[in-house]
Parts: C-alpha cells; sequence; structure tokens
C-alpha cells in the first residue's frame, strides 16, 4: 500500500512539473510567433494548465479505465468549485466585476447539464465527443470576441502570460521546456493512474471512487495553488476566472477527445450521484456569481463544510457506492 501511494505522489509531482514547463515553453514560442497575448491566454494557458486532468483522463480512457477518466473530470470540477474557490473565499471574500464572469458561470453550468444529457445515453461515443469538441471551438472563439475590448479582462490576460513565459530567454529554452513538459505529463499520468488503480484494490473502493477524490484533487493542485496565491495576494477574483475556465474546459475538451479516441462507459454512481453534484455545485457558482457577485467568506466556509460531506460520503458509502 505504502509503496503505491509513494509512486502516485511521485507520479502526480511528474505530472504537475512536467505541466508547467509545456504551458511555459508554449507561452514563450507563441509570443515568439506574435500571436497576442489575449489569444495566448484563452488557448494556451487555459488549456495548458488543465493538462494533468486532460492527460490523465485521455489515458485513463486508453488504459480502459473509464471510470477513473470521468471520476476525474467530475472529481475535480466538485473540488475547483468546493474546495477551490472554498478555500480561496475564506482566505479573502471574492468580488466579481464585468461580464466575464457571469458569462464562464454560465457556460460551466451548460457544460454541467451537457454532459449530464449525453451520461443518460450510458456511453460517450465519438459523436459526443464530436459535440464536446465543437461546443468547446465555439465558446473559445465566442470568449475572444466578447473580451476583446474589455481592457481589464484583456490587463489579466496579459499578467497570466507574463507570468508563465517570464523566465525564457531563448527558442532553445523554450523547445526543451515544452519536449520535456510533455514526456512529464505523459510519463506522470502512466505511474498516477497505475497506482491509483492498485490502491482502490487494496482499499477496497472502486476505481471511481479513486478518480473523484485522490486523482482529481491531484490534478487539481494547479488551480489550488493559483487560488490560494491569488488570494494571499489580495486577487481573488483570479482564481474565480481559472476554476470557470477550467470547468468549462475539463467536460468540452477532456471528455471531448477521450470519447472520440474510444467510447467512455459512465459509471452508474457518477450517474446516479455524482453528476448531480457536480451539477448542484455549478448552480451555486452561477448564483455566486451572476446575481450576488461574488463569494463571501461566510459562503467559502459553507462550501469547504460541503466538500467535507462530499468526500465523507464517498468513503463511508453514503453517495450509494456499490
Amino acid at each position: 500500500m505504502a509503496s503505491h501511494a509513494t509512486i502516485l505522489i511521485i507520479g502526480l509531482v511528474i505530472t504537475l512539473l512536467g505541466a508547467e514547463l509545456l504551458v511555459r515553453g508554449a507561452v514563450f514560442l507563441a509570443r515568439r510567433l506574435k500571436v497576442s497575448e489575449m489569444v495566448v491566454g484563452l488557448t494556451v494557458v487555459a488549456y495548458g494548465t488543465t493538462a494533468p486532468e486532460a492527460v490523465v483522463s485521455i489515458k485513463a480512457t486508453l488504459q480502459g479505465v473509464p471510470a477513473i477518466a470521468v471520476g476525474n473530470v467530475v472529481g475535480s470540477n466538485i473540488a475547483n468549485i468546493l474546495l477551490i474557490l472554498g478555500l480561496a473565499a475564506t482566505i479573502s471574500p471574492i468580488r466579481l466585476e464585468g461580464r466575464t464572469p457571469s458569462r464562464g458561470a454560465w457556460l460551466a453550468l451548460a457544460a454541467a447539464l451537457l454532459f449530464i444529457v449525453l451520461a443518460f445515453t450510458g456511453t460517450l461515443t465519438w459523436m459526443s465527443g464530436l459535440v464536446l469538441i465543437t461546443l468547446a471551438i465555439s465558446t473559445t472563439i465566442f470568449g475572444y470576441i466578447a473580451d476583446r475590448k474589455d481592457q481589464a479582462t484583456i490587463a489579466q490576460y496579459a499578467e497570466e502570460v507574463s507570468d508563465f513565459s517570464g523566465q525564457i530567454r531563448s527558442l532553445p529554452v523554450a523547445f526543451l521546456f515544452v519536449i520535456a513538459g510533455a514526456a512529464g505529463v505523459i510519463i506522470g499520468a502512466h505511474y498516477l493512474i497505475e497506482s491509483a488503480v492498485a490502491m482502490a484494490r487494496i482499499l477496497g473502493v472502486s476505481e471511481v471512487v479513486i478518480g473523484l477524490t485522490l486523482v482529481a484533487v491531484g490534478t487539481s493542485l494547479p488551480e489550488l495553488a493559483t487560488a490560494v496565491v491569488a488570494a494571499l495576494r489580495g486577487h481573488p477574483q483570479v482564481a474565480a476566472g481559472n476554476v470557470l475556465g477550467a470547468n468549462v474546459f475539463n467536460v468540452l475538451v477532456i471528455l471531448g477527445i477521450a470519447s472520440m479516441l474510444r467510447p467512455i462507459a459512465i459509471d452508474p454512481k457518477i450517474a446516479a450521484f455524482d453528476m448531480w453534484a457536480m451539477l448542484a455545485a455549478t448552480a451555486v457558482l452561477l448564483v455566486c456569481v451572476a446575481w450576488r457577485r461574488g463569494i463571501s467568506r461566510v459562503v467559502g466556509l459553507l462550501l469547504l463544510f460541503s466538500y467535507g460531506v462530499y468526500i465523507a460520503a464517498q468513503f463511508f458509502g453514503m453517495s450509494g457506492v456499490a
């Protein structure tokens, strides 16, 4: 058991470090190609920071472990809202301005609803994946059109892009970062999945529970780190933006690509409990963002408490685990 836990941690660390190198190198290359900072922020940064979730879910699908693939996405989305935003708001109450957060919350809710509709078929097929990917491309284009005149949003993209590429000074180093980063994410994901499956068998819990908890929280660590740092710096709204973008990406892009590569069976437990928990958490976030225009410290504590209840439900059978 201890050896599998150690391998899981090592795999997770390699995956996260690989994702960091990959994004930094890709951002530098995009800037050298004269791609606008806004486009880089919308694509390279937004997609790259969720590389751990993407590679883990895609590899799990190809390795025939769909429970971890889907559990990772659903669990990450729940953790992003209840754990990460809850922690960020507890450190520093979140105040939101402009249309972008509200639009992101509506998109996150739409993505969650679409997943539920597709989950009722029992299996995500290549056609499901095509629908998800098409919507992902459409929302990215729509986001660019909607944000290009919003100076505050453009400034935020520029700041994020600068943070990721500031330590690279040459093209060879950027290419090295991309290659090493991609290798790290792939290798780390392999060991993460193998150890997670082994631990599930030893602990006597289902693979889907491991995917919804250990794997989901682990692959969400970049968002967690970003949220904590942003909150401590007095900019918790950055955490909200990252979470909204990540939750839309997780469903539309990650599950879209994975299901186009291989059909993904939806675990009955996820269909009966967890996808509804994700929808409920997303609905709460929409209320906070679109109507209350922020998340208070009290609400943040309630979100953290809710996540504790959710985790307890996973391991003590309250969520209907067989």
